[in-house]
């Protein structure tokens, strides 16, 4: 489950994540825009050898939202779409037939590609 946290907990507790940065000049003046759309997905996350995430299956869940993980008769795990959850809250419920990955991340302007945020290793 995702929870915003308060203010006091920055750089104590959590520690915030770049998922993207952008290259400027050091010589000159530079240029860039940044669409931040807010539209928030939940995913199955694919990563590769070094950990990075390759490749997701998504979903658009919102605070107030839940998804379900399941597991296919392939043994690949998806998600279902987003239906009424706890108020405040983005969840994920977990009823897959092992402990799986799970990931939160924002769907980029396009709306096709999901750019993750966090991780979490082996939920049950």
């Amino acid at each position: 489950m995702f929870e915003p946290t308060h203010e006091q907990a920055m750089y104590k507790s959590l520690f915030p994540v770049t998922w993207k940065a952008l290259s400027m000049p050091g010589t000159r003046s530079g240029r860039a825009t940044v669409h931040y759309t807010g539209d928030t997905a939940l995913l199955v996350p694919q990563t590769d050898r070094d950990g990075m995430i390759v490749s997701t299956n998504a979903k658009h869940c919102h605070i107030g939202q839940k998804c379900v993980m399941e597991t296919d008769s392939h043994g690949k795990n998806f998600l279902t779409s987003a239906e009424s959850g706890i108020p405040g809250n983005t969840q994920c419920q977990v009823n897959t037939s092992n402990a799986s990955d799970v990931g939160f991340g924002v769907f980029n302007g396009n709306k096709g590609d999901v750019e993750a945020v966090i991780k979490w290793d082996k939920v049950r």
